[in-house]
């Protein structure tokens, strides 16, 4: 990465380096204009200090927990490789971009302080997913390895539908869970049979999605990649104890 001396032009108008309080004001322009196909938001550049108030204040974090300067020039060091250099203007000042670095920073805040993953398991995950998944991670409340296997199956074509649908049928299942993702041991007619009389007693919906095939096909292409591409876990576990730890 190269430090950016001027932003991109992100549109026709001139970038906004605007106090704080223009800075929410323009971020709230922005949200209302999401989705305005006629009259689009315009991507914008924050100075460090309001992207580090906006930030804490957004995610209500106080105290030892806060996002603090230094912790978000670590981030942006060729140490971490976790965000892009800021752009620099005037004096050296900092600058980042909403909604871009904002929400790969979120992204990175839930990975590191939420599930305490370690600085290059992070940097692999994030190389592995587009931005407009970056939400789905901040977002994330489930254990990190269903996130590992939502990362996989969406590569694999699935969609959001379908990992709601897993998860759902993960709970109903229970203990089954381990037996059903065991490679090899059912066929797929067995499976969809041993998945149907297993949800029973449980939501129309799951019965529908495995009714469809697409329900097995999704636990069975899941258990393939588990078994015969597991690079990607094992990239993410290889990083599983690391060195980089400044925090």
């Amino acid at each position: 990465m190269e430090y950016r001396t001027e932003p991109p032009k992100l549109s026709g108008k001139t970038n906004a380096w605007l106090a704080y309080r223009q800075v929410e004001r323009q971020r709230r322009e922005y949200l209302e204009r999401q989705g305005d196909k006629r009259n689009p938001p315009e991507k914008f550049y924050i100075r460090h200090d309001h992207f580090v108030q906006m930030f804490n204040e957004d995610f209500e974090l106080k105290g030892a927990k806060r996002l603090t300067r230094r912790k978000l020039q670590y981030y942006s060091s060729p140490q971490a490789k976790l965000m892009p250099y800021p752009v620099r203007r005037g004096h050296h000042t900092s600058h980042y971009s909403y909604p871009d670095d904002y929400e790969r920073l979120a992204a990175i805040w839930a990975l590191r302080e939420n599930f305490f993953l370690p600085i290059p398991m992070i940097r692999t995950i994030l190389d592995e997913i587009p931005p407009e998944d970056y939400e789905m991670v901040a977002r994330w409340d489930g254990a990190p390895e269903d996130l590992l296997d939502t990362i996989i199956m969406f590569k694999e074509g699935f969609d959001s539908d379908d990992i709601d649908n897993y998860s759902a049928s993960k709970n109903a299942l229970g203990g089954a869970t381990l037996d059903f993702l065991r490679p090899g041991k059912y066929s797929e007619e067995e499976l969809k049979n041993r998945m149907l009389a297993s949800l029973e007693r449980h939501y129309l919906i799951l019965k529908e999605w495995f009714s469809s095939g697409k329900g097995v096909r999704f636990w069975s292409r899941l258990a393939e990649v588990r078994r015969k591409h597991p690079d990607f876990r094992q990239r993410v576990a290889k990083h599983s104890q690391s060195s980089i730890e400044p925090f």
